[in-house]
């Protein structure tokens, strides 16, 4: 049975965030570097507004709760004022070690703000013990460990939030970082109808052997996106190295997890590649893209940020943390690009992926 109520919300501190990454350059806590900061659909386009650019100030969100499988889980709804009903709902789950206020604040509450921009509501659940179950077998975290059924959590909150805030359970977009992605990947193989878009940031596909999904191969629009220098999730594959946790095993390339899916989707021909104009030439990264939109197909894209670490772009201020941290949190996730702002470019392909499948 499952059950939704409102509760209190969970002990929290202003400071949590920089407390976190300092946490991660110290003790090797999981991604945190990237929940910090921030057209045309075909190709892909970067052209990030002034408007989507604000504080991270963020006041603390209403957190509800919902009974699942005789677990209580936690999540956060931003729904702008006056957006009535029939609004498209996007689901955004945070990576290792985080939390779904932490994807709220993520480069100064870009969804939020993309949000009131675009007539959304955005939900922001919390994982179990801030990890999703995903596909990886032997992951050492509770969520794995004890077999949480992660699947079930996001059906009932899609359900609780097509009653309660009477979103369209047809527009529905699936996005995960990390981790987050991995659980991406598991509902898009197992309950593809959940959602109608998907988007995984910094994951690849776990490599044969470290995956205990199972696999309806009904294929889904796929937007993907991931660093060539990432030293978390190797963009050419092999073992996942979180501050010398290897539980999560090995995953395959980024370049096969993206033809994989553009297979899936019954796209058979080769890519259109683009290489997008360079708009922060300081930041030592460049932006490649790969899409299949075959006609009455669903749409796969692969944006590779060339140079990147484990984070995703944003055109939000960075943090400006010492010279000793900053080195640190370089020498552990990477670079961060500020090329474009990635919940636009998750709109811009939500948008066009949605429109060609009606």
């Amino acid at each position: 049975m499952t059950r939704a109520s409102r509760g209190p919300d969970p002990p929290s501190a202003p400071a949590r965030m920089g407390l976190l990454v300092l946490l991660a350059g110290v003790a090797g806590l999981a991604l945190t570097v990237v929940y910090l900061g921030e057209r045309e659909a075909a190709p892909l386009s970067a052209n990030p507004s002034e408007s989507t650019r604000g504080s991270s100030a963020l006041p603390l969100g209403e957190v509800r709760r919902l009974e699942v499988a005789g677990r209580e889980r936690s999540y956060q709804v931003y729904r702008p004022e006056g957006l009535g009903e029939g609004a498209p709902l996007w689901v955004v789950l945070h990576g290792s070690g985080g939390s779904g206020d932490d994807m709220r604040r993520m480069h100064g509450g870009a969804f939020d703000r993309l949000a009131q921009q675009r007539g959304l509501v955005v939900a922001y659940p919390d994982g179990y013990e801030e990890h999703w179950n995903d596909c990886r077998p032997r992951a050492d975290y509770s969520a794995n460990l004890e077999n949480v059924d992660d699947v079930a959590f996001l059906t009932a909150l899609v359900d609780t939030l097509h009653v309660e805030e009477g979103i369209d359970p047809e527009q529905v977009t699936l996005v995960g970082i990390s981790n987050g992605g991995h659980m991406v990947f598991r509902v898009a193989f197992e309950l593809p109808e959940l959602a109608q878009v998907y988007v995984a940031l910094l994951a690849n596909l776990p490599a044969p052997g470290n995956d205990d999904c199972r696999h309806t191969e009904h294929p889904v629009p796929m937007l993907l996106m991931s660093g060539s220098e990432d030293p978390i999730n190797p963009a050419q594959g092999g073992l996942v190295n979180l501050a010398g946790n290897t539980s999560r095993g090995a995953v395959l390339s980024a370049e096969e997890t993206a033809v994989g899916f553009a297979r899936l989707a019954g796209q058979v021909g080769e890519p259109r590649r683009t290489s997008w104009t360079e708009r922060a030439p300081a930041d030592g990264t460049a932006i490649e893209s790969w899409e299949w939109k075959a006609d009455g197909r669903p749409s796969v894209a692969w944006i590779r940020v060339i140079g990147g670490g484990h984070s995703v772009p944003t055109t939000a201020p960075l943090p400006a943390w010492p010279a000793a941290l900053a080195a640190a949190v370089l020498a552990a996730y990477g670079r961060q690009s500020t090329e474009f702002e990635t919940a636009e470019i998750i709109f811009d392909f939500s948008s066009s992926a949605r429109n060609a499948l009606l």
